[in-house]
């Protein structure tokens, strides 16, 4: 059994990869009951009691809200397994009449409105697939689109369109969170070449050297890259290489934080990464690489590892009946994934087997 996706991944819909990332903004109203988990504004006060990370000022602004709030974490994970690139998820709060000039953001976005309203005046691009170190003028000419956004509606934005909110409705409140996308770019993945283990690459540059060694240094810098960049795989071998060392979210597993009861019929296990790659070594021992790390297993422990990589929770006793192992081999593989940091651990009576 899968994890099912988070509903705003449903919401933005099936064609929103093929059609709509990155290329176009789309605007999707909807109802807040569709979206459970949304922060509440009790929610916020509670996280104001006991966290500092905050922006005062007319808005509030929470960074990282989902490290702090469960169903936001929920909503990044969801997000992250789907667009294969790391998200962060701020939240935003303004309970009095405030107006913005036009901005422009190096990320996409998704905005959720979980709270109140805000209107959103959204401008096209005067650069294409702008980076941070950009630079550039508010666009001279009309909105292309001004939406109300309320409880439930979601918005998507690709980064280097424009933005602002002007004068509110009178209340003026507002809760919604922004779903910050890194972009993966040309740029990232011919960082990543200049990252393998290739000794031209490592070399200090002949900066005193003759003209004939600054030629052949430049030479050999160009064959290299060249190689790499004929290869046809480079990209997905690189996206694999992205997916293996995609940092996880940490969730406690307290009281079981070194050993875990087996025979406990109510204890869960749930992988924690939403990025991975699982196959076999060479000797067909079953290998998982998450969060920069490798774990080897024994080939029977491969379906143990497939039922894991679904994000789903399931019991202790279950994964044991679904893959022919014993419940005390199966506790001490997520004790040693545990110890990684990316399965968490905990004991309740609902969940999956």
């Amino acid at each position: 059994m899968t994890a099912a996706p988070h509903p705003v991944v449903t919401r933005l819909g099936e064609d929103f990869l093929t059609q709509t990332y990155g290329r176009t903004y789309r605007y999707l109203p909807g109802d807040a009951k569709s979206l459970p988990g949304l922060p509440t504004w009790d929610d916020l006060n509670d996280t104001l009691a006991h966290h500092q990370r905050l922006t005062y000022g007319t808005t509030l602004t929470i960074e990282s809200f989902d490290e702090l709030h469960p169903g936001t974490q929920d909503l990044a994970d969801s997000l992250e397994a789907t667009l294969r690139t790391r998200i962060r998820v701020d939240l935003h709060a303004s309970c009095t009449a405030t107006a913005t000039h036009p901005r422009w953001d190096a990320h996409d976005t998704v905005v959720i409105q979980a709270g109140g309203m805000k209107r959103w005046k959204i401008y096209r691009p005067t650069l294409n697939h702008p980076t941070a170190r950009d630079t550039e003028v508010p666009p001279p000419w009309e909105p292309t689109a001004t939406h109300l956004l309320t409880p439930g509606d979601l918005l998507y934005l690709p980064r280097g369109w424009w933005h602002a909110h002007p004068t509110p409705p009178e209340d003026g409140q507002s809760l919604h969170l922004t779903c910050a996308i890194t972009p993966t770019t040309g740029a990232d993945l011919i960082t990543w070449i200049t990252e393998l283990p290739e000794e031209l690459l490592r070399k200090d540059l002949p900066s005193f050297g003759t003209p004939q060694e600054k030629q052949r240094t430049v030479d050999g810098l160009r064959e290299l890259l060249t190689n790499a960049l004929t290869d046809g795989t480079l990209i997905d071998r690189y996206l694999q290489h992205q997916d293996a060392h995609a940092p996880v979210r940490p969730r406690p597993s307290h009281p079981y934080t070194t050993r875990i009861p087996a025979t406990d019929p109510d204890l869960h296990a749930r992988l924690l990464t939403t990025r991975h790659t699982l196959g076999l070594t060479p000797d067909g021992k079953a290998r998982l690489t998450a969060a920069g790390r490798t774990w080897t297993f024994a080939p029977a422990v491969l379906p143990l590892l497939e039922l894991l990589t679904d994000r789903a929770e399931h019991r202790i006793k279950y994964l044991a009946r679904s893959t022919g192992l014993t419940r005390g081999q199966v506790a001490k593989v997520v004790e040693e994934l545990m110890a990684g940091g990316i399965v968490a651990v905990r004991r309740h009576q609902a969940g999956v087997g």
